[in-house]
């Protein structure tokens, strides 16, 4: 019976664009020639790395899904990290079908769930706005009547719009002092 496998692999991004056909048809080929059947051959892109690898900062991730009978896999591995192009290898057992998603969908599942997130915070910050109400402790000892109270509600504060300044007037104000400044002298 045979086991379907998932190998991910990275190439340098140093490798042309117009190349990237020719390494992937090698390491197709070799999957074939050591008793593999491709089942599906998908680019994900070329994508910055979380950290470098020796000199590459971005590289392209590759996803190939096969079938095969016979244990090809620490061969193929063996076979592919002498390949100077391909910076990191990993295969692993495929999930069934019906668990597999393509790399778009899992994109726009993901995005949405992001959305519903800050969607759920921001309504929680307003609704803590909204509720903000100022405490009145049913009695006060001692030590609380010394310590100034706090004020929890909405502070007389100007907002970060009311606070910004018209940048004519900004400069006049700073000419009136460099004049000012120059009469004193």
């Amino acid at each position: 019976m045979a086991s379907r496998y998932e190998l991910f692999y990275l190439v340098s991004a140093q490798v042309a664009e117009n190349d990237l056909p020719q390494i992937t048809g090698r390491v197709t080929e070799l999957i074939t020639k050591l008793g593999g059947q491709i089942v599906k051959d998908e680019l994900w892109g070329k994508r910055k790395l979380t950290y470098q690898i020796g000199r590459d900062n971005n590289a392209y991730f590759w996803l190939t899904q096969y079938d095969t009978v016979e244990p090809i896999n620490a061969a193929l591995t063996e076979q592919l990290n002498l390949q100077p192009e391909i910076i990191r290898v990993l295969v692993t057992d495929a999930l069934p079908d019906s668990e597999t998603v393509p790399m778009e969908q899992a994109r726009q599942e993901a995005a949405a769930r992001q959305e519903e997130r800050t969607a759920k915070i921001d309504a929680d910050k307003a609704a803590a706005v909204e509720t903000a109400q100022p405490v009145e402790p049913e009695f006060i000892t001692e030590s609380e009547a010394l310590t100034p109270a706090v004020n929890t509600t909405k502070s007389a504060e100007p907002s970060r719009e009311e606070k910004r300044v018209d940048l004519d007037e900004l400069d006049r104000k700073l000419d009136e002092l460099l004049d000012d400044n120059i009469k004193d002298k």
